[in-house]
């Protein structure tokens, strides 16, 4: 079972630990009774690759063993033997996303922000993830 790994600020979308009252980012009230977050989409983690910038020739990737998960709030990845976090994006910190075509792979490219810092990530399906990576891009597209 996934652990849920903490909740984000509705103002700017910085991670923030569950029993936070205000943002360490921009000090605003956490709201305590926020809705539970929902799941939209989850699929993986066989035919599922994430590497940590664009995908290229030389990138290394993590190949069928991260399992992708959508909610209203995020998209996550956590790895299928560990159950460990490999990356956590607030849709709200989402500045870019692409759908794009690498080999035959279907890419889902995300640029965002966190800390201050620009960060990308790419999830990468085969052939039977070709619909779910164009769900995810226009999921998130819709915020």
């Amino acid at each position: 079972m996934i652990k849920n790994p903490g909740t984000y600020c509705p103002n700017c979308g910085t991670h923030v630990n569950e029993n936070d009252f205000f943002c360490s980012s921009c000090g605003k009230a956490l709201i305590e009774n926020q809705q539970p977050e929902s799941t939209l989409l989850s699929f993986g983690p066989l035919g599922i690759s994430v590497c940590f910038s664009r995908p290229g020739i030389f990138v290394i990737t993590q190949q069928n063993n991260t399992q992708i998960n959508l909610t209203d709030r995020r998209i996550y990845g956590v790895a299928s033997f560990s159950g460990k976090l490999r990356f956590e994006v607030s849709l709200k910190a989402i500045t870019y996303s692409e759908n794009i075509n690498y080999m035959l792979f279907k890419v889902l490219y995300i640029q965002y922000q966190e800390a201050e810092k620009a960060r990308e990530v790419s999830i990468m399906g085969n052939f039977a993830h070709n619909d779910n990576i164009l769900q995810v891009y226009t999921l998130i597209n819709r915020k």
